[in-house]
């Protein structure tokens, strides 16, 4: 056991001694790149910084709009749940066909739907994964693409409309 822990010691030592090689020769190559540029090493390490600034800003926009775009695409899709069956509901009173048929298509609806909402959101789930990795952050805190407050909100003031309307408690 204990020669198991040397071991692991003696590893992550030659480990951190290898990357402390490779760092020093980047440093090294650095100054040679700057040296024959004509920029000192600073500003060539400032430069370079800016243009990492860019890029990471530019990812961080990019997710947050892909996430609004996402927030998008699941309201359209809780919609279509109770859009659809409606339909299918006015297609089958209008009409003289097979409750059965009407039944089938209106099952087959919810799967394509609810396999979209999960595409939707394990895409998103995704995303966000990869711009924490990129981050670099301890602990994942994942943004919700569902309000959960505003939901809650809005089902207090219903169960208090629905209170007053009764006259009276819920129980």
């Amino acid at each position: 056991m204990a020669k198991h822990i040397n071991d692991t010691t003696d590893k992550e030592l030659q480990d951190q001694q290898v990357n402390r090689q490779e760092i020093n020769y980047l440093e090294i190559k650095g100054q040679e790149r700057a040296e024959e540029s004509g920029q000192s090493y600073a500003e060539r390490c400032q430069k370079e910084a800016k243009q990492y600034q860019k890029m990471y800003d530019t990812i961080m926009n990019y997710e947050i709009e892909i996430h609004k775009r996402n927030q998008h695409r699941i309201k359209i899709g809780l919609r279509c749940i109770y859009i659809i069956p409606a339909i299918f509901l006015l297609l089958l009173l209008f009409t003289d066909s097979s409750k059965i048929v009407f039944l089938i298509l209106w099952i087959a609806s919810l799967f394509g739907i609810a396999i979209y909402l999960i595409g939707v959101e394990y895409g998103d789930y995704q995303l966000q994964h990869k711009i924490h990795e990129i981050k670099g952050e301890g602990e994942m805190k994942l943004n919700s693409l569902i309000e959960i407050e505003d939901m809650e909100a809005k089902v207090l003031q219903a169960m208090e409309k629905l209170e007053e309307a009764r006259g009276g408690k819920l129980e």
